[in-house]
């Protein structure tokens, strides 16, 4: 199972997001999040 969001934060509110879930009877076994951590960062000075 795949969840898509894009979260909130001081430094960006558009950048995507994404957990990957692992079921096994019927309980979460293994979550992978998965992002572009640079997009997180501060902006980039020129």
């Amino acid at each position: 199972m795949a969840l898509f969001y894009y979260p909130q934060t001081a430094a960006t509110s558009t950048t995507p997001a994404a957990e990957f879930f692992t079921i096994e009877d019927g309980k979460i076994a293994q979550s992978v999040l998965i992002f572009d951590r640079p997009s997180y960062g501060p902006p980039q000075q020129a």
